[in-house]
């Protein structure tokens, strides 16, 4: 059977909806490459915890069917409902779109006889691992989640050979079975600036404002620079953060939550890119930020050292304020070296994940379970 009669049943992660995608400025992101794959197939269903507005986001955003919550049941009914009981179209692919709301992917291909796509965008496990302690609750949540679709899947995606290798070992698992596919960036929409167009010693940071984005090391690093920080995002720690920059009479906007277009926007007005994070999986945003040509700084973890080689697409420093500092002062002082890492960001990026190229590699996966 041809991938064309056949539908891609997509999972959103659990208790998501593409309303909450759409408030979070994402839609248009996340959605990208289900417009780009959608004429190789027989229709396009996202599985979604929202209500009747994912309908209509839906049909907006891509043509597009959405399985929404139509009676508002809280979670814990409505996503065994949907692995015991609903019945996606058929012929079908069901994919996950994290691992988190997998299980649910996971009984309904069973269930149905469908062949499943395990995707994950960051890994759960090491990530809760990372924030929380080894032995913490969620931690072992994560763990027993991942071994048991896992093992039921029958592809599993991961964003960064690091994190294939580590879930090989991790649960035993077939080499063939794990493959790489990264995250894509839309290279048209996330484009070096026009002439003019960059600010003057402006640093960027786009993201969650939480503890593992180590922010306030960043702040910190920024004291006593000529330079402005416009911070795009929101999150439990922005409080906290706005007072330190008071504090340390440092010129940071918070720019809020922005639409996609948006933060293209204002990466294109900026002149550094800064991500300094205790741990990463592979942040969309840094790789929007190189495709928009800024130059990078971003800490020597996992997940950024994956994709930033350093001196050549960017730089890596340590995680505390005075390596950060040490990085800044370099990008901001020397206009050469800030273009010649933006020029090599842009084209690694184009080389490796614009959106045609990762697209591909979807459907080379989507072909290989539709035989």
């Amino acid at each position: 059977m041809t991938l064309r009669h056949r539908h891609l049943v997509l999972f959103l992660t659990s208790g998501m909806s593409l309303a909450g995608w759409q408030e979070a400025g994402i839609l248009q992101r996340e959605t990208a490459i289900y417009r780009r794959l959608r004429p190789q197939l027989a229709g396009v269903t996202m599985v979604t915890y929202g209500g009747s507005a994912d309908i209509a986001l839906a049909g907006e955003v891509g043509g597009f069917d959405a399985k929404i919550n139509r009676l508002g049941l809280p979670q814990r009914f409505y996503a065994p409902y949907i692995a015991r009981f609903w019945r996606p179209p058929v012929p079908a692919i069901i994919k996950s779109n994290q691992v988190s709301g997998s299980d649910v992917a996971l009984a309904v291909a069973r269930r149905c006889r469908l062949p499943f796509l395990c995707r994950l965008g960051y890994p759960y496990s090491l990530n809760s691992e990372a924030e929380l302690g080894h032995d913490s609750a969620q931690a072992r949540y994560a763990r027993a989640l991942e071994k048991e679709v896992f093992a039921g899947a029958d592809l599993i995606a991961v964003t960064t050979p690091f994190i294939r290798d580590a879930y090989i070992e991790r649960y035993r698992l077939p080499p063939a079975k794990v493959r790489v596919l990264p995250n894509y960036v839309d290279t048209d929409l996330f484009r070096p600036a026009e002439p003019g167009e960059a600010g003057e010693k402006r640093v960027a940071f786009v993201g969650r404002f939480s503890r593992e984005k180590n922010l306030p090391a960043l702040l910190e690093a920024l004291a006593g620079l000529d330079a402005e920080l416009w911070l795009i995002g929101s999150g439990p720690d922005e409080a906290s953060l706005r007072a330190q920059a008071a504090v340390l009479d440092i010129r940071a906007r918070f720019l809020g939550r922005l639409a996609h277009a948006a933060v293209a926007k204002a990466l294109r007005q900026c002149q550094v890119f800064a991500l300094p994070s205790h741990y990463e999986g592979q942040p969309k945003v840094m790789l929007e930020a190189m495709a928009a040509g800024l130059a990078v700084l971003g800490t020597d973890v996992r997940g950024i050292r994956d994709v930033v080689s350093h001196d050549d697409t960017g730089l890596l420093c340590a995680t505390d304020a005075a390596s950060l500092r040490q990085g800044l002062r370099a990008l901001l002082q020397d206009g050469g070296l800030r273009a010649r890492l933006g020029r090599r960001a842009r084209e690694q990026v184009l080389d490796e994940y614009a959106l045609p190229r990762v697209a591909e590699l979807e459907l080379g996966l989507l072909r290989e379970l539709a035989a």
